[in-house]
């Protein structure tokens, strides 16, 4: 060993380790922070987004999360194209919700 090299320690090892490859090996972290919540789905909810995750993992990757994500993004933004005043009860809201998707969106 050359006098202008010092000896390592275990820490410096693991330090450059860590440098190098700084997540675990497989799929990358996703670079946005999610909270894990508890959702609870019919059996019909259910199986419709296993379907969707089933149908566009074989195309990209994308997990579960994602897909509710995405719904909870499109749902507020349909919500905030309505009066929500307007409503009484959930499921007159539903109702509208579904015939302006059957309707087709016009944007404020």
């Amino acid at each position: 060993m050359s006098p202008a090299k010092k000896k390592g320690t275990f820490a410096d090892l693991y330090e450059a380790e860590r440098r190098v490859r700084p997540t675990r090996a497989g799929r990358p972290r996703n670079l946005r922070q999610r909270k894990q919540t508890t959702i609870y789905l019919t059996p019909e909810q259910k199986e419709i987004l296993n379907d969707l995750h089933y149908a566009w993992s074989k195309r990209f990757k994308v997990d579960r999360s994602d897909i509710v994500g995405l719904s909870i993004d499109m749902l507020a933004r349909m919500v905030s194209m309505l009066d929500t005043s307007e409503f009484q009860t959930f499921e007159s809201l539903k109702v509208q919700i579904s015939r302006n998707i059957d309707g087709g969106f016009t944007a404020k």
